[in-house]
């Protein structure tokens, strides 16, 4: 069986479960913020009464979406096939998408050992305005 994570939104975790490519356990929303997507998939996995061991690999989605979510969803994901030892099916798909709808492009893909987030647009870090002892500079 293959968890279906979908770290899009910041303000929320979708997740669900498939075997091949049918919905076992239909996507759904579940208000947790990228802090507490681990407790969210525990809470999940407890709820659909399902074990590490049942996870036969992951299918992420990769982007475009809230940098801060996708950081953290991969890295939740990426960390546990690595443990588990499953490997990954990634996707894009926009924010507007249908979750149910991605089991078309499963086919499409090959399951990798890790997965990198596709971002909306380029990071915009600036410079800090203080020096090494916290002092405003020019």
């Amino acid at each position: 069986m293959m968890i279906y994570v979908n770290g899009q939104e910041i303000a929320s975790l979708t997740l669900g479960t498939l075997e091949a490519d049918n919905w076992l356990q239909p996507p759904q929303a579940y208000a947790y913020r990228p802090e507490q997507y681990l407790k969210g998939l525990e809470e999940f996995l407890r709820q659909v009464k399902l074990k590490a061991s049942d996870i036969d690999g992951f299918v992420l989605v990769q982007g475009p979406g809230s940098a801060t979510a996708l950081r953290t969803s991969h890295a939740l994901v990426n960390t546990l096939a690595f443990a588990l030892g499953v490997q990954i099916i990634s996707i894009q798909k926009s924010i507007s998408e249908s979750d149910a709808g991605i089991t078309t492009q499963l086919k499409a893909h090959e399951p990798r050992a890790f997965a990198l987030p596709v971002y909306a647009r380029e990071p915009n870090i600036t410079q800090t305005k203080r020096d090494l002892l916290k002092r405003k500079i020019n």
